[in-house]
């Protein structure tokens, strides 16, 4: 630096640009940190407000629970015993969950009003259970009482993976409840369940889908936040968790087994169809990832260049990416954002930006 301290400001400014290891154009760590962490809170805001103005239903109030089918098999309450003890760890769930992601603002607030809505859909369960007239409350009291006490434990220490897990999680979730209300309207083209037509189950069931979605979508957007801010780790995170996932709760819940065996009997959930093909390829084809294995390929293969600090990034994971279509996502997310901002007046506060990443292929460059 010494021989071009006493050039001309604009010499010295063209030699300096011109330095072969330097990139004044890519974010730094803090930045990308900063630009997502902000990112989260602008979706947390924009998902609190959808959920009271179009989610606002009530466990008792909004079900005429004395019309509830007094007759339903064997297997369908074994199923509604299930899905009611999977979420007796709601407790384990949201707290759990929200301490590891505390240091984030609209993640932790995200995790707390999740909790919420979880636990709604126990009382949901529960009251499906009561209604039936084939559960007492001295059963469910024992039922509560014995699930509760063990305790569920996060299957990942990290936030970025455990973003990953929920959205595996709130995926197949989601299919499961898609497809008791097809058996509960009757309307299930393959399911032996034929005598568990139940109008208010299928509106149960509808509406608790309708939720799991809004939480997909949730983590699915901060998904796509984490992989285009931190694509290298966010990648091998996403490999990791699809790995080594499980159900919650099937180390805790006393003859899980059974409950499986009614989810695949009844064909709620088969393993291949609904977790290997519907749920995995939507979650990628919504990632911008064409196949697993070209990820992991990506990973494996990665050729070295040169960050803003002169040390050593992979690029090759970009051509496993469709980062045109990633930052497409991001941008319309980012719309969203801003246009409940204005609605709400909150603008004024603070207005929720887009930051490029100029680290990760442009559309341009992905042509050429």
């Amino acid at each position: 630096m010494k021989a071009i301290v006493n050039l001309e400001p604009g010499i010295k400014q063209l030699v300096v640009d011109e330095s072969p290891n330097r990139c004044p154009e890519l974010l730094s760590k803090a930045q990308r940190e900063r630009a997502l962490e902000r990112s989260f809170v602008g979706l947390y805001k924009w998902y609190i407000d959808r959920s009271q103005r179009s989610r606002s239903w009530n466990a008792d109030r909004s079900f005429p629970w004395d019309q509830f089918g007094k007759s339903h098999s064997p297997e369908m309450m074994r199923i509604l015993e299930g899905f009611f003890a999977v979420e007796q760890f709601n407790p384990d769930y949201a707290g759990n969950i929200t301490h590891i992601v505390r240091a984030s603002y609209g993640r932790a607030g995200f995790q707390v009003s999740w909790g919420s809505e979880e636990m709604r859909h126990s009382d949901l369960w529960r009251n499906c259970l009561l209604a039936s007239g084939q559960r007492s409350i001295d059963w469910l009291d024992d039922y509560v009482a014995l699930l509760r006490g063990g305790e569920w434990t996060v299957p990942w220490d990290d936030p970025t993976r455990m973003l990953l897990y929920q959205v595996i999680q709130e995926r197949a979730t989601q299919l499961n409840y898609l497809n008791a209300a097809q058996i509960a309207r009757g309307d299930h083209p393959t399911s032996t369940l034929r005598s568990d037509v139940d109008p208010v189950l299928a509106e149960v069931a509808r509406l608790i889908a309708i939720d799991e979605a809004a939480h997909y979508n949730f983590f699915i957007e901060g998904a796509r936040l984490l992989f285009y801010y931190k694509p290298e780790e966010t990648a091998q995170a996403l490999i990791d968790v699809i790995k080594f996932y499980s159900m919650p709760g099937r180390d805790l819940v006393p003859d899980y087994a059974s409950f499986a065996d009614a989810l695949r009997v009844s064909e709620v959930f088969l393993v291949r169809k609904h977790y290997l093909g519907e749920t995995l390829k939507t979650i990628l084809d919504n990632l911008g990832v064409a196949t697993l294995a070209a990820l992991d390929d990506g990973i494996k293969r990665c050729r070295l260049v040169p960050d803003t600090e002169g040390r050593m990034r992979e690029t090759t994971l970009f051509e496993s990416l469709d980062y045109g279509k990633l930052e497409d996502s991001i941008k319309a997310l980012a719309k969203r954002i801003n246009a409940y901002e204005d609605d709400a007046r909150v603008s004024c506060l603070h207005r929720t930006q887009f930051i490029p990443n100029p680290a990760i292929p442009s559309k341009r460059e992905e042509q050429t």
